[in-house]
């Protein structure tokens, strides 16, 4: 509700999280709070946002690619538990999440909101 007071952005879990916990280790709620002190600081004190917009793109690139590597080498973790053999439904539901997960990569112009303008 605060957020919609506001009109900023929906507040969600977002897996980047996971990401985050693998590499880092920690674990701890007030990491977060710690986080969004900082980032009120960043929006009331426009040098501090300054800073964080003078990183280079290929510093935040790698970040992005260590995280969401580990984002994807903990679903592999996770889909290593499952039971395929007994319940066929497990594979079944993996199938169609990385199919429909793979439908921006194969056919970019059919996603929905996805399409390029077109050249004319």
């Amino acid at each position: 509700m605060i957020g919609g007071l506001f009109s900023t952005f929906p507040y969600t879990s977002f897996s980047q999280n996971v990401g985050l916990v693998a590499v880092t280790g920690i674990k701890s709620r007030w990491v977060c709070v710690v986080g969004g002190a900082i980032m009120i600081a960043f929006g009331i004190v426009p040098k501090m946002g300054a800073l964080v917009e003078s990183l280079p793109t290929v510093v935040l690139g790698g970040a992005g690619l260590v995280m969401f590597g580990m984002v994807a080498a903990t679903g592999i973790r996770i889909l290593a538990s499952v039971d395929f053999h007994n319940n066929r439904n497990n594979a079944i539901i993996v199938a169609i999440s990385i199919g429909v997960g793979m439908i921006p990569l194969v056919a970019p112009t059919s996603a929905s909101g996805c399409r390029t303008p077109s050249t004319r």
